[in-house]
């Protein structure tokens, strides 16, 4: 299939699941051809299948590696390095010139780095342009970070919808350590006990599950305790300093619930980032709760 010079195999199925890594093989098969420029469209195909630097799974993303080095490896010889221009919104960034054909370039605000190149970002779509001036294709990835000032984050649901809750516990005995469960009020004093329950919903089956929980600043992590009867078991679980990482290989749709404990070491007023979900192979499945503040006093 080909449509605006990309060409790729398809296997049929709706969503295009699979056509990725048939795709990948296909242009191995047709390594030894002298067809270069469907193959040139398979590899612009396949490029554009990225996410975020990979491909939807490793499985995928080792086909599509292993395809591109046989590529590379049969390529005809040319003129080698780049040359290009750089434009941001119609102004000069930079004129390229390399003899390196593997390269990096890193373009950030004037303000934040004197000497760098100056970027002028405006509100709505910016344009960035690339001007390759050599007679061979150029091939490029480009990648945008930033961050937001916006406060009292709202929920995102893209498949999933997420709700995380904090409420206060007591202890109720001690030898079986089960817990009294109360609403969080006001602030917390340093010691208390404090559950964090996470309800994760979806209409659909979801594979391959990752949930990461921030903590909020100066709070730690309660081993071994589970107050809501409903709540299940994730494959595995990981505690780092900055947050709560639960994976799950398989989830039934509808509604699941996860908690664990935390207690806060530190006085202040914090503010808790959400609590993001997604299908480590389908990342565009994903959802996020609101943000959350907890005082401690």
């Amino acid at each position: 299939m080909c449509k605006n010079d990309l060409c790729h195999y398809s296997l049929g199925n709706p969503q295009g699941y699979g056509d990725v890594e048939a795709t990948a093989w296909a242009l191995q098969a047709l390594t030894g051809t002298s067809n270069q420029i469907l193959k040139d469209q398979i590899v612009k195909w396949l490029l554009s299948q990225r996410k975020g630097g990979m491909w939807r799974q490793t499985r995928e993303t080792a086909a599509v590696f292993y395809a591109l080095a046989e590529y590379a490896r049969t390529l005809p010889p040319g003129i080698k390095g780049v040359k290009a221009n750089v434009s941001l919104n119609g102004t000069d960034l930079e004129k390229i010139n390399v003899a390196s054909p593997h390269f990096v370039r890193k373009f950030i605000p004037y303000q934040a780095a004197q000497g760098s190149p100056k970027v002028n970002f405006i509100a709505g779509n910016n344009d960035l342009g690339l001007e390759n001036l050599i007679d061979h294709t150029l091939y490029y990835q480009s990648d945008l970070t930033f961050f937001s000032k916006q406060e009292d984050l709202g929920t995102v649901s893209n498949g999933i919808k997420v709700n995380r809750e904090y409420v206060k516990l007591s202890v109720k005995d001690f030898a079986s350590k089960t817990y009294e469960v109360g609403p969080l009020k006001g602030a917390l004093k340093p010691g208390e006990i404090v559950g964090v329950r996470v309800m994760v919903q979806s209409d659909e089956d979801l594979n391959y599950l990752l949930l990461a929980d921030p903590l909020p600043s100066g709070f730690e992590v309660i081993d071994g305790i589970r107050f809501d009867s409903k709540a299940e078991y994730f494959s595995e679980m990981e505690v780092k300093d900055e947050l709560v990482a639960l994976f799950g290989s398989y989830l039934q749709k509808g509604i699941h619930i996860f908690n664990y404990a935390i207690r806060p070491e530190l006085k202040g007023d914090f503010h808790v980032m959400p609590t993001k979900v997604e299908e480590m192979y389908k990342p565009e499945v994903n959802g996020s709760s609101a943000e959350s503040k907890l005082q401690v006093q």
